[in-house]
């Protein structure tokens, strides 16, 4: 059986603790006989995504948090298979993404939602079918306590005032099972490559969407599960993420620098 890891946990400030994060999950979904879900495209008005609490296995996902290219919508979460198999069942869609409304656009441009499905029944062209607002439940859900843990090592060298503008994490013999915190006006994409071997090799990774959004060192924290993949031979393959941040002080330059990461590998 597969075991989920988390790296680190989520280090909440005062700020964070008083926001309000929602639990999306839709009251149904009207699936043709035979039809299997294969793709889906959530768009948000006047919210953030806040996290994504679970990653269908050898999915590719693309999140815009806050800089969506299709307006009106603010936020965009897509993921999608190109095979029958890595199916997902109705169920998937109870709990699959946890929102922050942005309470002081909700006069001008109140909070709006759509979800987009994708299903096939492997014998025609995939069908699209569109989920409304008030097929979408929201529930208020409690944030996680604040804990200690730090991806970053003590001994990464990221000066005073550098901030985080990007990041490309690459791990083996796992995939990325959730992301527990999705960063304000960030780009995320997940793709999953399998070898001629059969091993795969999940990527994460993340560009900010303007400076305003560079992350600190402190906010770099809790925005990844893995979740270790099932051994085929006698012997378990450790799991051997290697992160890479660019960091640039920006009140300098935009020009990034290249700062590797070790991270403790997972048995």
């Amino acid at each position: 059986m597969a075991v989920a890891v988390v790296l680190c946990c989520f280090q909440q400030s005062a700020v964070a603790q008083a926001r309000k994060i929602w639990s999306c999950t839709v009251s149904e979904i009207a699936l043709r006989p035979g039809e299997k879900i294969v793709g889906y495209t959530y768009n948000l008005q006047s919210a953030f995504i806040s996290s994504v609490p679970k990653v269908a296995k050898d999915w590719d996902m693309t999140v815009y948090n806050g800089t969506s290219e299709n307006p009106p919508w603010c936020s965009s979460l897509a993921s999608r298979t190109e095979k029958l198999e890595n199916a997902v069942p109705v169920s998937f869609f109870r709990d699959f993404v946890r929102v922050e409304m942005i309470d002081e656009l909700q006069k001008t441009r109140p909070h709006d939602s759509v979800l987009i499905i994708y299903a096939t029944n492997g014998l025609s062209r995939r069908r699209k079918f569109t989920t409304l607002r008030h097929d979408l439940k929201y529930t208020l859900v409690e944030t996680c306590s604040a804990k200690d843990d730090d991806l970053i090592p003590k001994d990464v060298v990221v000066k005073a005032r550098e901030r985080i503008c990007d990041f490309d994490l690459k791990v083996e013999s796992a995939v990325i099972s959730a992301l527990p915190k999705t960063p304000r006006s960030w780009n995320e994409s997940i793709s999953i490559h399998i070898s001629s071997d059969g091993k795969r090799r999940s990527e994460l990774h993340g560009t900010m969407g303007d400076g305003e959004a560079a992350l600190y060192p402190v906010d770099f924290r809790n925005l990844w599960m893995f979740q270790k993949l099932q051994a085929t031979g006698i012997q378990t393959s450790p799991v051997k993420p290697t992160l890479t941040i660019g960091v640039a002080d920006l009140s300098k330059t935009t020009e990034l620098r290249s700062v590797t990461i070790p991270l403790t590998a997972v048995k």
